[in-house]
């Protein structure tokens, strides 16, 4: 069996230092050990450092075995901007002339977003008969909509209408609607115009919680205890894209209430946000910003911190989601800190594993972080809580075991001679 996942934007194995695989990348290579197939179709360019991907060749093979097809697209240095819109098209314009030269697959699973690559790859399956699953991960172009005001919201409807307009023929053509949480599917097929049907699937963002090598565990302790970083002071820590999606400014309001108190804000990561967050924090000794770091430097990080920070802004994007750090945490052991209503707020609340403070709210979040300092009881219930779900409900191995299995009956029924009629047809024929 031969499938071709579709997903930029995550690291690569073949990037430099020791990056840490995300859903696509732990997909491939689950799906690789057992016997099938696999290219993952990405971009040359690194979204996360802004990057060129120079020194990997266009097509190849991972140490792990699977495929590697890199497409090309102009660099952009914002995540908002005319730029990365025309980085997506080349992408899906190079699809479409190489996926014609290379061997057909038999199922294709494409992230969402991008929606032109979602419209490429639904193309080809079409051309071809292979069914084809988009997996979304973000409520694009909504979200945009979601970092105007409100009275600025109409117009930005009216400017982003072909993107709304190819959103709704992406959802409405492809064979299957994967998401990252039920209210995401639930979106994708009303976008769609649709019910849920039998090839419609909710598989959360699970994480591989494996150990990285010894000696960079023991070279990013050495970084860490260089820095300052101890397991003596109440450390808070946060890794992510550092970009408008965050409310940093009631994070950094926090670390002000707190300078007398051995309190620690560790704000890792790199993004268009991040010259101003440097600027923001940069009268505040209690917070440290490293920049970007590899996965043994996470690892470690986490082994020395009392929770993890989930700051996101509250619109729907985000209140729908569960977002792949909030999994990352409980996989630490950590209790969250989280301002996110909804489906991030629900799951603390019903499995007693972190508090949601008020976002925009400064002593709100004080009033929760002196509750888990003061409280140490309370903590390490909630830590323990935290890896309890995390080994329960988010395993890699169990999660994306599970959306294999569904990639693999998605291209049986693809195939069949006797494949169901619409709607349950996961070609969407007439």
């Amino acid at each position: 069996m031969r499938v071709w996942l579709i997903t930029i934007g995550e690291p690569l194995p073949t990037d430099a230092g020791t990056p840490r695989l995300l859903r696509t990348g732990i997909l491939a290579s689950l799906m690789h050990r057992r016997g099938i197939e696999v290219t993952w179709w990405t971009s040359n360019f690194d979204h996360q450092r802004k990057v060129a991907r120079a020194a990997t060749p266009a097509s190849g093979r991972t140490a792990a075995g699977y495929g590697l097809e890199l497409l090309s697209g102009r660099p952009y240095w914002s995540n908002v901007s005319l730029a990365r819109i025309r980085n997506h098209r080349q992408l899906a314009a190079d699809f479409r002339v190489r996926a014609m030269q290379a061997p057909c697959p038999d199922v294709i699973l494409c992230s969402y977003p991008t929606i032109e690559l979602c419209e490429a790859a639904i193309d080809y399956g079409r051309e071809q008969r292979i069914p084809v699953a988009i997996d979304i991960r973000d409520l694009w172009p909504d979200v945009f909509l979601d970092l105007l005001p409100a009275a600025l919201q109409p117009l930005g409807a009216l400017t982003l209408r072909s993107m709304f307009e190819a959103s709704r023929r992406t959802c409405r053509r492809a064979g299957a609607i994967i998401g990252i949480t039920d209210a995401f599917v639930d979106w994708g097929v009303g976008r769609a115009g649709r019910q849920r049907r039998r090839w419609d699937l909710a598989v959360p963002l699970g994480y591989e919680a494996t150990q990285p090598a010894r000696a960079d565990l023991e070279r990013a302790r050495r970084d860490w205890d260089a820095m300052g970083v101890d397991q003596e002071t109440f450390t808070l820590c946060f890794f992510g894209t550092l970009g408008r999606q965050f409310d940093m400014a009631t994070v950094f309001g926090a670390a002000r209430r707190l300078l007398s108190q051995p309190v620690r804000f560790v704000i890792c990561g790199d993004g268009d946000g991040a010259p101003a967050y440097r600027q923001a924090a940069a009268d505040l000794p209690n917070v440290l910003m490293p920049g970007w770091v590899d996965a043994a430097s996470i690892r470690t990080l986490m082994e020395r911190s009392a929770a993890g920070l989930a700051p996101y802004h509250c619109g729907p994007s985000f209140t729908r989601s569960l977002p792949n750090k909030v999994v990352e945490y409980m996989a630490g052991g950590l209790p969250l800190l989280s301002c996110l209503t909804g489906e991030v707020d629900k799951l603390l609340r019903e499995e007693q594993c972190g508090i949601t403070w008020s976002e925009g709210n400064a002593g709100s979040l004080v009033t929760a972080i002196e509750r888990l300092r003061l409280e140490p009881g309370l903590r390490s219930q909630m830590a323990d809580n935290s890896a309890f779900v995390f080994r329960s409900r988010f395993v890699a191995d169990t999660v994306y075991g599970r959306l294999s299995d569904h990639l693999c009956a998605l291209a049986a029924a693809g195939t069949e001679s006797a494949t169901t009629a619409y709607p349950s047809d996961p070609l969407n024929r007439p």
